[in-house]
């Protein structure tokens, strides 16, 4: 039998019956379309204005997608921004159009880092983020800048994200709250009250927190595709892209600027780039800002971790309140005992005294979560929790001027119930369970506690379970409690949410940037060279 003979086809041929089918299919359905109706479609599909997704562990679980808990990294950040990318294949003509709408309607910055403890604390939270995959950022080249931040003392493997411009006042925000411990502090600033001041006027007083003459931060900032039709539209550009970065003024930062060629030497753009790289780790810094910067990350991060707790991930929930009283606001100066007595006697004490109020909350919705968990750990992990909230309230206690700080009225124990009852409410349980008093003395402080406030559920379940204990002949007062957990509301109702609100006579600190006060810092360094001369003769 003989086997057929394969013919090579005629190319030729093929290729024209190729341009008849091309020739014959419908044109993309879009290009029908007027170019102006081409670019609204184009701005829903690639706009962040319009496709921003909830954090992550907030979707429902379809929605979730392949990447989770099955990683190295909580994907908790991963695709705020979904932009529908693929409309850039369809065709040359299309990829054209889209792509100029999608530089057109965003600036996107790439982020990147040399130190491991950074990208661990930067995924704890839910940083707005287009993606964290490593192959695709790499690809990734209509980057408007890269901000890439190193550690000289710790060192790690590149990491990098993408993200928008819009979106770095978070990324600024978060390298504030890292730099506010003690181990990356320098000389801060503070103002004494009038009558504290003795012989100097200004009042100006000066705190070398650590040794200042070793860089922690090196921060460089590199411009990459800016598009603009002239070269004064492209300094325009990119002075606004580098505004966002005056609140990084922080302590020992090195900072750099790059790919500003060919601007004159004068020009605004090279003005703007030396004042930002002079002032990126200015010589003094003002403990006041530092204080209300902290304030104002603890309450965000206390916001988020009660909407957690509301919608039932407590597991998430207990890594936001352990990151406000265990992470650098722990190690920071508000927590550093030697400075309450400046505080208390300067500008300082109204944010370090609510910064402490914001913590004691913080403490306690973790010692209650901590309780909610069935391990035998559990009570051990909130006794530790009780412990530390007996320390920031012993530094509340040392302030003189704290309720009128706070707001509360003067009555000295109803300011205390006032101010801190979901603490002393989770003091007397978890005191309880261990063994620590006896029963009567629980019933007697939830009845001064429901006197007080009437409508708190969780204090008027607790105090019928504690009154019906007290009629239960099998109660034995001897034995382990640990098992009564059951019966308080910490089990058996949702969990309570705490958020402390500052007093309307409070206003959040304007016009600074990071911690460096432009309005004072010339008098304050002059203050400052004085105290210099001072100690020189004196040694």
């Amino acid at each position: 039998m003989e086997l057929p003979v394969r013919t090579r086809k005629n190319s030729a041929a093929s290729a024209t019956k190729m341009r008849q089918q091309q020739q014959q299919a419908p044109r993309a359905t879009i290009l029908v379309l007027p170019r102006e109706l081409r670019d609204q479609i184009y701005g829903y599909l690639l706009s962040h204005e319009y496709i921003k997704m909830p954090p992550y562990h907030t979707r429902p679980a379809a929605a979730r997608g392949r990447q989770s808990e099955a990683n190295r990294r909580d994907m908790s950040a991963a695709h705020t921004y979904r932009l529908h990318v693929n409309i850039l294949a369809v065709n040359k003509q299309i990829n054209k159009e889209a792509a100029e709408e999608l530089l057109l309607r965003n600036t996107f910055v790439v982020v990147s880092w040399e130190w491991e403890g950074l990208g661990d604390f930067l995924n704890k939270f839910d940083i707005p983020i287009i993606t964290d995959n490593q192959k695709a950022v790499a690809k990734f080249k209509m980057h408007a800048l890269r901000l890439h931040l190193k550690h000289p003392q710790r060192r790690g493997s590149v990491q990098s994200l993408l993200m928008l411009h819009s979106d770095l006042g978070v990324i600024c925000r978060t390298i504030r709250y890292l730099n506010a411990t003690q181990d990356a502090s320098g000389v801060f600033v503070f103002k004494l009250k009038d009558e504290f001041r003795g012989e100097d006027e200004s009042g100006f007083c000066f705190l070398p927190i650590a040794d200042t003459r070793d860089t922690v931060f090196r921060t460089r900032i590199q411009f990459n595709r800016v598009k603009a039709d002239s070269k004064q539209e492209l300094a325009i550009k990119k002075i606004k892209l580098l505004e966002t970065f005056e609140h990084l003024r922080i302590a020992r930062q090195n900072l750099t600027v790059h790919g500003i060629e060919g601007g004159n030497e004068e020009s605004i753009l090279r003005k703007t780039v030396d004042d930002l790289m002079n002032m990126a780790g200015p010589p003094l810094l003002w403990l006041r800002l530092l204080a209300w910067d902290l304030l104002s990350i603890m309450l965000g991060l206390m916001a988020a971790a009660n909407k957690l707790c509301r919608d039932g991930e407590y597991g998430r929930a207990l890594e936001h309140y352990k990151a406000i009283y265990s992470g650098p606001a722990a190690d920071s100066i508000i927590l550093a005992e030697g400075l309450v007595f400046v505080a208390d006697r300067s500008d300082v004490g109204p944010p370090v005294v609510m910064a402490l109020r914001a913590l004691l909350d913080a403490v306690t919705a973790a010692g209650w979560l901590y309780l909610r968990e069935p391990h035998l750990e559990s009570v051990s992990q909130s006794k530790a929790a009780e412990e530390y909230g007996h320390r920031i309230t012993a530094m509340i206690s040392t302030f003189s001027n704290r309720q009128e700080i706070l707001g509360y009225p003067d009555d000295e124990l109803m300011a205390c119930w006032l101010g801190d009852t979901p603490y002393w409410h989770f003091c007397i349980v978890i005191g309880f369970i261990q063994g620590e008093f006896d029963l009567d003395f629980l019933v007697n402080r939830l009845e001064e506690l429901h006197d007080t406030f009437p409508n708190n559920a969780h204090v008027a379940h607790d105090l019928l379970e504690a009154t019906n204990l007290q009629d239960d002949d099998t109660f034995d007062a001897l034995a382990s409690r640990e098992h009564l957990v059951e019966l308080f509301s910490v089990r058996a109702l949702p969990p309570q949410t705490f958020f402390f609100q500052i007093p309307e006579h409070h206003e959040f600190p304007t016009n600074y940037a990071g911690w460096y006060d432009g309005e004072q810092y010339e008098a304050a360094m002059a203050a400052f060279n004085e105290h210099l001369v001072r100690a020189r003769k004196t040694t």
